[in-house]
């Protein structure tokens, strides 16, 4: 998938998940016990039982991510592709998302065929669609074309105050030190091996200094295939 981690950076970030992995903890250790109390309120109880769904989520979400990098750097993400039309897999990927991303399909692009895992190309277009640098600032627009024969792209500018001191690459390749989503930082690089997995590529360059664009290419398939 990538070029690995030296062995100072992969003992880096053994060190960064074993913290994070314990930020869950804490508050799940809290609420615990405090849930034992026989003459804990109802209000009280309801709100400590919201705190553990809340951070047993989190923590179920951080596993996935280590699964599936794993998964990624073995080459074992994608299970079946089948054809799927991109503007179906889209629309499922955006509702219930809040706010909606505004998504720009080109009339050329609205016919498009992909020939996906589904849930994979899901995930990918999830990430592209939900991904944050920046908390504090709001999602670009997502434009959906065609640049080539056979091709498909899918683009988003993301607003980024530190733009121009990015290294775009090691953006795609390694855990980012400090993710927007309150995940491991994995989320790029897994999206990087769905789109490579199904013949694609997802790139990243900078724009201006206080933006990036994450783009997915991918090859398309007749309808009907």
């Amino acid at each position: 998938m990538s070029a690995p981690l030296t062995t100072s950076e992969r003992s880096a970030w053994m060190d960064r998940l074993a913290h994070d992995l314990r930020g869950p903890l804490s508050p799940l250790t809290t609420a615990a016990r405090l849930l034992r109390d026989p003459g804990l309120a109802e209000a009280d109880r309801r709100e400590l039982l919201d705190v553990v769904d809340r951070q047993c989520a989190r923590l179920g979400s951080m596993i996935d991510e280590v699964s599936d990098w794993m998964r990624a750097e073995k080459g074992r993400l994608i299970v079946r592709q089948e054809p799927h039309e991109l503007q179906m897999l889209l629309a499922n990927v955006t509702f219930g998302l809040r706010p909606p991303p505004v998504v720009h399909v080109t009339p050329e692009a609205e016919s498009a065929v992909v020939r996906s895992d589904s849930l994979r190309l899901g995930q990918l277009l999830r990430i592209l669609l939900t991904q944050h640098l920046d908390p504090n600032r709001q999602p670009g627009d997502v434009y959906v074309t065609v640049p080539s024969p056979n091709r498909v792209r899918l683009s988003r500018l993301i607003p980024f105050s530190n733009a121009g001191d990015l290294d775009c690459e090691q953006l795609l390749l390694h855990p980012w030190p400090e993710p927007g989503d309150g995940g491991l930082g994995l989320s790029l690089p897994i999206a990087r091996a769905i789109a490579e997995a199904h013949g694609g590529t997802l790139t990243c360059r900078t724009e201006g200094g206080d933006a990036i664009e994450l783009a997915v290419e991918l090859p398309t398939v007749p309808a009907g295939v």
